[in-house]
């Protein structure tokens, strides 16, 4: 029998060198965005993190699911949500017990084909974006079925997508003639959309071929790419390239936080790092055998940007603070820069496992790998500020 709670474990705290880096500086250019610039060295931040709850895994229930993603988890309002291996979205409280469960797969009114990201609002209404209906099923806060809302327009939905009342940030992904692909961050409104940021990957023109299949629109290994986070008033941005995150106030650019850390340049050993099994992509049940090609293999033929990004991902906590992930390989150090709101450096914690979110200003989500089933369960870590 498997249960899918334990209490209490402890986690570690904060991490790094504790000689303390010389103050940030600031200035405002000409168009008046203040520029807030940290010096690259690390000091641990003054928290501690406890661990209170881990679900996932458990022989049957709301717990029972066994593949958690950190975009497949939304939080907010004392709750967080995710779609489970049956493609129902689950609803637990602060604390990991279960609220509720909706939807199912279909292609009908509230049902899921292929989910993708998951976005919820404080009142607990909660929508998926499917790329089979390519629009977002969505759900009230009483669990009833919202008419879905269609993004066709807005372009092919690239990974980050955010929705607050009837306006939605997303980033897309398009691909010119010649192979190159771009990533777009657009807001959208009720009356109209506006592209705030882009960012050109590269590419290689026609198919890739890899033995085995053959991939089109692909970008080199370790292009940026694009991260991002809304929290209802602001947009943070990350081209990830560069220690920089762009900071809008709506759709105006308010601020830029950066620190002093350079990009290390791209190798062949990175992507055996980031690949240690090779590269592979399985085609579901029913479909052709997987697709698997050597780490070096794959380099040699998708090609590599020329250095490895800096950042990962970035996630605003409900006080306002923003949590930044230094990229990492698979099994390294889950590294978090915590800004506070005037974009301020902190200091830098290690986590047990990459943050999902935060239902509330003191419970941090976490996604672990789970040995006994192979896939992955969600923590909740309580944020104590020494």
């Amino acid at each position: 029998m498997r249960y899918a709670f334990w209490f209490p474990v402890v986690a570690l705290s904060g991490c790094g060198r504790a000689d303390r880096p010389g103050p940030a500086t600031t200035t405002v250019d000409s168009a008046g965005i203040q520029i807030v610039t940290s010096p690259g060295t690390d000091r641990p931040v003054a928290w501690n993190l406890r661990q209170v709850f881990l679900i996932g895994g458990a022989d049957s229930g709301a717990a029972s699911f066994t593949k958690a993603h950190p975009n497949g988890i939304a939080a907010a309002g004392g709750m967080f949500h995710l779609v489970n291996d049956d493609k129902q979205i689950v609803t637990f409280d602060s604390l990991g017990r279960s609220l509720r469960t909706v939807g199912r797969a279909g292609g009908g009114p509230g049902e899921l084909q292929f989910p993708g990201a998951i976005t919820a609002e404080s009142d607990g209404s909660v929508g998926v974006f499917d790329y089979g209906k390519q629009g977002f099923v969505r759900f009230g806060a009483d669990g009833s079925v919202v008419p879905i809302w269609s993004l066709r327009a807005l372009g092919q939905p690239w990974r980050w997508i955010k929705v607050r009342g009837d306006s939605i940030v997303i980033t897309t992904q398009a691909v010119d003639s010649g192979g190159v692909s771009t990533i777009s961050l657009k807001v959208a409104g009720p009356t109209d959309t506006v592209a705030l940021t882009s960012n050109r990957q590269g590419g290689k023109a026609g198919m890739v071929d890899l033995g085995c299949v053959k991939l089109g629109g692909q970008p080199p290994i370790f292009s940026p790419g694009m991260a991002f986070d809304w929290n209802g008033r602001e947009i943070a941005v990350a081209q990830r390239a560069e220690y920089e995150v762009s900071v809008y106030a709506g759709t105006k650019l308010t601020r830029l936080i950066r620190r002093t850390i350079a990009p290390s340049a791209a190798t062949t050993e990175m992507v055996s790092r980031l690949y240690p099994d090779g590269y592979k992509i399985s085609f579901g049940d029913g479909g052709p055998p997987p697709c698997h090609v050597t780490a070096v293999d794959y380099a040699a033929r998708m090609g590599m940007a020329a250095t490895v990004p800096v950042i990962d991902e970035v996630r605003f906590a409900p006080d306002g603070m923003l949590w930044v992930r230094r990229y990492a390989f698979p099994k390294e150090a889950n590294r978090y820069d915590i800004f506070a709101a005037d974009g301020s450096y902190q200091g830098t914690l290690t986590a047990a496992g990459p943050v999902a979110g935060f239902p509330t200003n003191t419970i941090a989500l976490m996604v672990l790998p789970d040995s006994a089933t192979g896939g992955s369960q969600i923590a909740g870590y309580r944020i104590e500020r020494r």
